[in-house]
């Protein structure tokens, strides 16, 4: 059992007995101290603090490790929105350059129909007015696009409309429009921002679709057009057709020379495996027609001459519908190449997403030892609120003996009375306190 010690805050635990070196048997007392409340509280709040310490280190270790990871997934985020968006306005480019192309074609045919004086058909440019209207080129945000579709689209309307003129005339009204038309086109690659696209084989396949291959399907055309327009004139007339023709056929061979530059780059730029299985045979037929019609000598020949109608119109018939095959499936292998594009931005997302929830998951662990940490443990109402009862402290009275030896004298301190207790003396050789 434990006795009280006047001092606050210990408590007298007697563990055995001992003897004293007077001589006098006493339990042996062992002062043990008592934490009192505030003293509790006090270490609590020390425990608390150090723990709060280690895990706002961790806290700022961390966040300063995950801003700049956040930084830069935000980044790359945006400019993977930013190249998704590109390769949407791309494709749509495509789908509008597809339609002005046949566009194109279409005109030259009613141009020569009219130019030969045979009835053609009003309704093939309606329909690819309409094929063009459907593709979005009047909402086309690029700067001029619009409006100077609005300008060609009329001016085709009105040649479907009235098809009375015919011979030089017609081949002037015509020619008019698809100058026109080819200028959209290049609006359209600027819009679409297809000419300045990453990619070495699109750039390239852009280049040779939407500007040379277009531009010859008109300049052959116009080809058979002069031809046709030439005869029945003198000697200094069909010197001046010849000229003309001359200048027409240098300027096919050109393009066919830069088409068939650019698509050899293509095709050894790309990575895709349907670009040249899907292509090589239509450009085969294309480069084959051309160079029958347009050969590269043509203008630097000192005896120019006017080529046989009826060859060229020949030739002309056989390149008409290769180019729009070549075209059309150049247009559909360019679309594959912006789709596989857009997929890997969109697989670039989705690493990217996986890679911040990963180190999320990485750091709640330690943002929930944090939260453990950081909270005050909850002491029992039972152990809070019990405190040490000491009891009252009085003074002791101090013993004296008596001058006979017989009787010990107690006497309380500080108050100057005596009290003497009969009982026997202690023997001289015992000590009490």
């Amino acid at each position: 059992m434990g006795a009280a010690h006047p001092r606050a805050g210990c408590r007298f635990q007697f563990r055995g007995s001992g003897h004293h070196p007077l001589g006098h048997d006493r339990q042996i007392a062992v002062i043990k101290p008592l934490r009192t409340r505030r003293e509790s509280a006090a270490s609590a709040v020390g425990d608390t603090s150090r723990r709060f310490g280690r895990a706002f280190a961790i806290a700022v270790s961390a966040t300063a490790a995950l801003i700049p990871l956040a930084g830069l997934a935000i980044a790359v985020w945006a400019r993977t929105d930013a190249d998704l968006a590109a390769v949407r306005t791309e494709r749509h480019g495509t789908q509008q350059l597809g339609a002005v192309v046949k566009l194109v074609v279409a005109v030259a045919d009613a141009q020569s129909a009219a130019v030969h004086g045979t009835p053609g058909d009003p309704s093939a440019l309606v329909a690819a007015v309409a094929a063009v209207d459907h593709s979005g080129l009047a909402q086309n945000p690029g700067p001029d696009t619009a409006t100077l579709w609005a300008q060609v689209r009329a001016q085709v309307l009105a040649l479907s409309g009235s098809p009375s003129a015919t011979g030089v005339a017609a081949y002037q009204n015509h020619s008019q429009v698809t100058d026109l038309l080819l200028q959209q086109i290049i609006t359209i690659d600027d819009a679409s921002g297809l000419d300045q696209d990453p990619g070495a084989d699109t750039t390239r396949l852009v280049d040779a679709l939407t500007v040379r291959l277009p531009d010859m399907a008109v300049q052959v055309g116009r080809l058979d057009d002069l031809t046709a327009t030439a005869g029945g004139r003198g000697a200094a007339g069909q010197n001046a057709a010849a000229a003309r023709i001359a200048i027409v056929r240098d300027r096919i061979a050109v393009d066919a020379h830069g088409f068939g530059t650019e698509l050899d780059k293509v095709f050894r730029a790309t990575t895709s495996a349907t670009l040249g299985p899907h292509l090589l045979g239509d450009v085969d037929l294309v480069t084959t027609d051309v160079d029958a019609l347009a050969p590269t000598a043509s203008v630097t020949d000192q005896t120019l001459a006017i080529p046989s109608q009826d060859t060229v119109t020949a030739n002309r018939q056989a390149f008409d519908p290769a180019a729009l095959v070549l075209e059309t499936a150049g247009l559909t292998e360019l679309d594959r190449l912006l789709d596989a594009r857009r997929s890997g931005y969109q697989q670039r997302k989705l690493d990217l997403a996986l890679l911040v929830v990963a180190a999320a998951a990485s750091a709640a662990p330690a943002v929930f030892w944090l939260i453990r940490s950081t909270r005050t443990p909850e002491v029992p109402t039972g152990i809070r609120d019990r405190q040490p009862h000491l009891p009252r402290q009085t003074r002791q009275p101090r013993r004296e003996r008596s001058p006979d030896g017989r009787h010990t004298h107690k006497k309380a301190r500080g108050d100057g009375k005596e009290r003497i207790d009969p009982g026997t003396a202690a023997p001289a050789d015992r000590w009490d306190p």
